[in-house]
């Protein structure tokens, strides 16, 4: 197969990233490509790195995104995009030589509308960066979240990271949704199941995904998508547009909340089952800690990576509920006008 791909690379202020996303790109045995760098407006000097980039290579093409939102960046990128088929790429991330032509095949195999690899995780080099990266790869962590886990044969999933797609699918389920600040990969995977087809993740295809190993970074990247999670639910009317297990640490939170009022004002059995399934909890961190730590974690660490990561989405989630009334306030009051 020898379409044209092109590749959609939104990114803002990521200079120490880009360079290595577009050499892993660059270097991809796949004979025809165009990258398109969606950038939005970076200050930090990468749009430097990425006109040196198109100076260099003709299929780099530079590209504005003033409004500085993900989803329109992908919209700008997949409208000029001239490929037969279109891949979604991110700054953060880098794929191996034979990532795009190894997808390409399965895309042609399978009865997918969309395929994706499985994402390896990687941090600097911490004990706390070494000890996030292996909740993000967790089923504790992540729960069914299959391209964080892997998988040993194809299988249909409800969302991938860095996919192929033909370009008739963008068409037949719509673009991006740009009034996401968040989560705009999630719903727009969840809108193609509805509307076109199975996505598939693929064995032995990897791609890797670099971060920063701060447990503040991580609180606020799980708050938000936390947060927006509800806010596509709210802002699409379908509950479709998430999955179960984005909503698990919302229902744990007000499971501890309605447990202690109870506990404190009606019955103080409550306190006891909130004790006891605090303790169930916390054994199953420390258990699943002890199991996956190595010589470059700490089981401290690990424990305290998972609950970061999920008390800090479920108070996103909670934060975006209470948010709701205010939200059709504005609404509203916007409209009288």
């Amino acid at each position: 197969m020898d379409a044209l791909v092109s590749i959609v690379v939104p990114c803002r202020n990521e200079r120490s990233h880009i360079s290595r996303c577009l050499d892993s790109l660059l270097g991809n045995d796949y004979p025809r490509l165009e990258i398109l760098v969606v950038d939005g407006l970076s200050r930090d000097g990468t749009r430097e790195v990425l006109r040196s980039y198109a100076e260099r290579y003709p299929g780099i093409q530079l590209l504005d995104n003033p409004k500085q939102i993900t989803a329109r960046a992908l919209n700008i990128g997949i409208r000029q995009a001239r490929g037969e088929y279109i891949m979604v790429a991110g700054a953060h991330a880098s794929f191996p030589a034979d990532y795009i032509s190894g997808l390409m095949k399965y895309l042609e195999q399978l009865d997918a509308v969309g395929v994706g690899g499985s994402m390896v995780t990687h941090s600097d080099h911490t004990t706390i960066g070494h000890s996030i990266a292996r909740v993000l790869s967790n089923r504790v962590g992540v729960g069914n979240s299959m391209f964080r886990l892997g998988t040993r044969e194809p299988v249909s999933v409800d969302t991938v990271p860095f996919g192929i797609y033909h370009r008739d699918v963008f068409y037949r389920a719509g673009l991006y949704d740009e009034r996401l600040v968040r989560n705009q990969d999630i719903e727009f995977s969840k809108r193609i199941i509805r509307k076109v087809g199975k996505l598939f993740l693929v064995p032995t295809i990897l791609c890797h995904y670099y971060f920063k190993g701060r447990y503040g970074l991580l609180a606020r990247s799980n708050f938000q998508n936390g947060l927006w999670n509800i806010m596509a639910v709210y802002l699409t009317r379908k509950f479709r547009s998430i999955s179960f297990r984005h909503i698990v640490p919302a229902l744990s939170l007000l499971f501890i909340l309605i447990s202690l009022i109870l506990g404190l004002f009606v019955d103080g059995g409550f306190l006891l089952i909130l004790l006891l399934a605090g303790a169930g909890y916390l054994l199953l961190l420390v258990i699943t800690a002890i199991r996956i730590n190595d010589s470059q974690t700490s089981v401290p660490a690990i424990v305290w990576s998972f609950i970061v990561l999920h008390f800090s989405y479920g108070f996103g989630s909670l934060a975006g509920l209470l948010s709701l009334p205010f939200r059709r306030f504005s609404a509203k009051r916007s409209q009288r006008r």
